[in-house]
């Protein structure tokens, strides 16, 4: 396929020859797009683990165990229909949980962070975790009709302000560093941190309409890491 299909086309090897002008030759080519199309998109998932659409219908669910064990079937539907009878219902949630940003064996991670405020919207839930300290906060969206955990990096995490110290710019620091990982095809974990176990993960994540600079965020990176070295110690 790769040369009669590929090559011929842009005639980069002189012995095929595809002319797509040809209705005989444009009748093969069409129906090579779809092998050509599940081949990419294998590809993508194995290299990427970036899911495609039919493999995402058949594993359904299975992001999100920990979390349909913690809410109940029960309330579970109740949620997902809409119904009146949550009202005053309770969802039990980890006191203490790890929020982590993975990308094959690079990884980032906030531990000790707390639901802060959980709230029902159109397609389900969204939490509203919050650090220790109160510097870092992230808002993650549970779908339960779908049965998946969405997060936008660039819109659903916020770092507070505070007065410059070398301890504020670590913080920064590492809040890019998260944030960076999880742009770069990275996904978003979230792990009860008693039992060890995992409550939900969102999938590789997928940027829309951008691109991502790494040498921009290097060059972010570098600034913040030169101003700490001026920065007095103690």
């Amino acid at each position: 396929m790769f040369n009669e299909g590929r090559n011929a086309i842009a005639h980069a090897e002189k012995a095929y020859f595809v002319n797509p002008d040809e209705p005989v030759d444009y009748e093969r080519i069409s129906l090579d797009i779809p092998v050509v199309r599940n081949l990419a998109e294998m590809g993508i998932e194995e290299q990427y683990k970036l899911l495609r659409r039919r493999t995402r219908y058949k594993t359904k669910g299975l992001d999100v165990v920990g979390f349909k064990e913690t809410v109940g079937p029960e309330l579970w539907r109740l949620l997902l229909n809409k119904s009146p009878d949550v009202e005053g219902r309770n969802i039990e949630l980890p006191d203490s949980v790890a929020i982590v940003a993975r990308r094959d064996a690079q990884f980032y991670a906030y531990e000790g962070m707390h639901f802060d405020t959980i709230g029902v919207e159109e397609h389900g839930l969204r939490f509203l975790l919050t650090s220790p300290d109160e510097a870092v906060q992230f808002s993650l969206t549970l779908n339960l009709e779908k049965e998946e955990l969405g997060f936008e990096p660039l819109e659903d995490m916020g770092l507070a302000r505070e007065p410059e110290s070398p301890e504020a710019i670590d913080r920064a620091i590492k809040f890019l560093r998260f944030q960076f990982c999880i742009l770069c095809n990275g996904r978003v974990e979230l792990w009860d941190e008693k039992l060890n176990t995992l409550l939900g993960a969102t999938a590789g994540y997928l940027p829309v309409n951008m691109m991502i600079n790494p040498a921009g965020f290097n060059e972010q990176i570098a600034k913040l890491e030169a101003r700490k070295a001026e920065l007095p110690r103690g």
